[in-house]
């Protein structure tokens, strides 16, 4: 019987029991309805799977059997920060899931000045904690044991600043034929919003040092790039790279 995977933040060690929180129980018990004695595997971001079993369960407690922990090997080689403008609502859940089963490290969203309004100070910390979530539950379904780093949205200027390793910007406005560079390990993966990024952004890009990329003739949605870009760079340089 195939158990069911999920993601807990309390430590996990082998041969040990835990009590599973409040909303882990209700998910594992409520949603998923998994019974007593079946297969579990828990994980805490630490790049490993714990094998166990669940050993007790009634309405307000869930206790798991740990027995042993095996290393997930399944993050991706290059390190992808993807810096992404922000988006409407279900956007941009879509797009933090996607980012996550694709192998992102990261995911920082930015303001641009075609992108959503910034979001209030007050709702931040409301939507960080709604993202995670996102995150949370894309790595029980991909396998991914290290959970992608999900950021407080900051401005195009300041993420150029922060950015490291080789930058990429990508945008409907850019002609096509342009190509991603090599790829030296760490990648800075900028995505526009719909209309792409301004001319003086691309402008401000480029002198900070960034390469840009076409993804095409055709203008795609914003959440479609993302997943178009990640793709190319896992295929390029990443864990889809064939040799």
């Amino acid at each position: 019987m195939r158990g069911s995977r999920l993601y807990t933040d309390q430590p996990l060690e082998p041969g040990g029991e835990i009590t599973l929180s409040d909303e882990r129980h209700h998910y594992l018990i409520r949603v998923l309805r998994h019974p007593r004695g079946a297969p579990i595997t828990l994980f805490n971001g630490d790049g490993r799977d714990f094998m166990g079993k669940l050993i007790y369960a009634d309405q307000k407690f869930a206790r798991v059997q740990l027995h042993d922990a095996v290393t997930v090997d399944n993050e991706s080689p290059l390190q992808i920060e993807l810096y992404q403008a922000l988006s409407k609502g279900e956007k941009m859940d879509w797009i933090v899931q996607k980012a996550t089963e694709l192998g992102a490290a990261a995911m920082q969203p930015i303001m641009t000045e075609h992108s959503q309004r910034a979001i209030q100070e007050t709702k931040i910390a409301t939507k960080l904690a709604h993202w995670r979530r996102i995150v949370i539950s894309a790595s029980e379904q991909c396998g991914r044991a290290q959970l992608m780093a999900i950021k407080a949205p900051v401005s195009f200027h300041s993420a150029l600043a922060q950015a490291t390793g080789d930058i990429v910007l990508c945008s409907p406005t850019l002609e096509s034929g342009q190509h991603i560079p090599t790829i030296s390990g760490c990648l800075s993966l900028f995505i526009g919003a719909e209309g792409g990024f301004a001319a003086s952004e691309i402008q401000e890009a480029v002198a900070a040092g960034a390469q840009l990329l076409s993804l095409g003739p055709r203008i795609l949605r914003t959440e479609t790039a993302a997943v178009v870009a990640l793709t190319v760079a896992q295929w390029q340089g990443g864990d889809l790279r064939s040799s």
